[in-house]
């Protein structure tokens, strides 16, 4: 596709100590967090008992040299014991809440972002394309006679080919690209900085792959073709989100009509026929 640009979600920074040492700890792993304390709480110690020992009187080593092994020995001691489990803690809490996120913006089956996620990044990206004038594109494909699959060979066999398309969607994509699971057997993709020209390469593009995998289930080797419909954003033009993707949804309906196995393109989100442009998957 013609332009390279990316964007990124704003990111939250870590601003807590609780968090700022969460994060260090997963860097540091079990045994380095571990020994780190250890010694920050040998050094502490030692340090408070340099103190204690000076407003004291001591003067000579032989005075510090008992309190110095205390307040070393046991402070390493208390740190390896008693880090071990704190530290296997935190780290199976920020494994349990990476599970979380994850669950919570991706479709468990395809391995896709979910419909929400991938929605967010639009309604993201267009304010950003409002405001600079950019143009994107929005890609919604469905599968072609998934019914029949399920029919055929069962919904084991169209559980798969839902993952395996997850898999090759997901390997082949721009960094600046993302697809999701729209729903059932739909999938949207969203092309930031795409022309409808781009769009249209990329969609020729993603026929080909589709058509040329071979997806194994049950023992069959099955393949499957798309119906692909596609909505541009153009600045100068009056249009919503919701405008774009109902220009898609439709567009990709024009395309099951036709035959299936190809793409209709929208130039905008006017949904007059002269607007659509249609080509086959060769």
């Amino acid at each position: 596709m013609a332009s390279t640009q990316t964007f990124s979600l704003p990111e939250t920074e870590l601003q807590t100590t609780s968090q700022w040492l969460r994060v260090w700890t997963i860097k540091l792993g079990m045994v380095r967090s571990v020994l780190f304390a250890a010694l920050l709480a040998a050094l502490l110690s030692s340090l408070v008992m340099l103190l204690v020992g000076f407003f004291m009187g001591y003067r000579t080593f032989e005075e510090y040299r008992l309190g110095l092994i205390f307040s070393t020995v046991v402070p390493f001691l208390i740190s390896t014991t008693l880090g071990v489990p704190v530290v296997r803690m935190i780290m199976d809490l920020h494994l349990a809440e990476k599970e979380m996120r994850y669950h919570a913006t991706h479709d468990t089956l395809t391995g896709l972002l979910n419909r929400r996620t991938v929605l967010e990044r639009v309604e993201y990206f267009f304010q950003i394309a409002s405001r600079e004038k950019h143009s994107f594109s929005i890609v919604l494909a469905d599968i072609d006679d998934f019914k029949n699959i399920n029919d055929t060979y069962g919904h084991a066999a169209g559980d798969a080919v839902l993952a395996e398309l997850g898999v090759l969607f997901n390997s082949n994509l721009r960094a600046s690209d993302s697809v999701g699971r729209y729903g059932g057997e739909e999938f949207v993709f969203f092309l930031p900085y795409a022309s409808i020209e781009a769009a249209k390469e990329f969609t020729s593009r993603l026929h080909k792959m589709v058509n040329e995998k071979v997806i194994s289930v049950a023992n069959q080797s099955l393949g499957v073709t798309l119906s692909i419909g596609i909505a541009n954003y153009r600045p100068e033009v009056s249009q919503s989100v919701d405008d774009l993707l109902s220009a898609a949804d439709s567009a990709m309906y024009v395309a099951k009509n036709r035959g299936k196995n190809r793409t209709v393109a929208f130039g905008t989100a006017t949904l007059s026929t002269d607007s659509i442009s249609s080509f086959q998957n060769s």
